[in-house]
Order: structure tokens, then sequence, then C-alpha cells
């Protein structure tokens, strides 16, 4: 289940359940893709190694394409 939980000036938050389990994960969905998906990578590096905490969220990966609005 996917659900909108925020947005902003560069895209939109939703939460997720992680495969029919009890886990969560937050996907974010970018308006326009002006900045490189090896620079979002570069940056949750970044976060990762200054601010570890448990409730840091791992990155688990990165995909571009298009959405289709229902018909």
């Amino acid at each position: 289940m996917v659900r909108e939980i925020g947005s902003e000036s560069i895209g939109k938050v939703y939460r997720a359940n992680w495969k029919n389990s009890n886990d969560y994960l937050t996907l974010k969905s970018f308006f326009k893709f002006d900045i490189t998906a090896k620079e979002i990578v570069n940056e949750f590096k970044l976060q990762r190694e200054m601010d570890f905490h448990e409730n840091i969220i791992y990155f688990y990966g990165i995909t571009t394409g298009t959405v289709q609005k229902p018909k």
C-alpha cells in the first residue's frame, strides 16, 4: 500500500509497505529531474556517513521512469 505523506517544490513523498510486511519505507518522486541519479545517490551516501543513527532512513535504490495517469 502506498499513500502520499508530503509534497514539496521538487517532488512528493510517499509511505509504502515493504513487500506486504509490517516494515515501512519512504518513496520520493521528483517533479523535474534536473539533477542526475548519481548526484542523488552521492547525497544519500554523505548523509549516511555524517549522521548515522538508527532512525536514519537507508537508501535502497533509485529508478527513473514516467508516470501514467489512470484512465
